[in-house]
């Protein structure tokens, strides 16, 4: 998948959370899809 198609769903996703959700719940999105995409690439990194 190239990173253009993924950062238009993490887009998507993150606006559905703030349409359906509270601000808190963005946020915590958020900050788990930052976690993920930097830990993401530690993890497939070959050792």
């Amino acid at each position: 998948m190239k990173t253009t198609h993924l950062a238009i769903l993490i887009g998507l996703f993150l606006g559905t959370v703030l349409a359906f959700g509270s601000f808190t719940a963005f946020v915590l999105v958020a900050l788990c899809g930052l976690f993920g995409g930097a830990a993401g690439p530690c993890l497939r990194r070959p050792t």
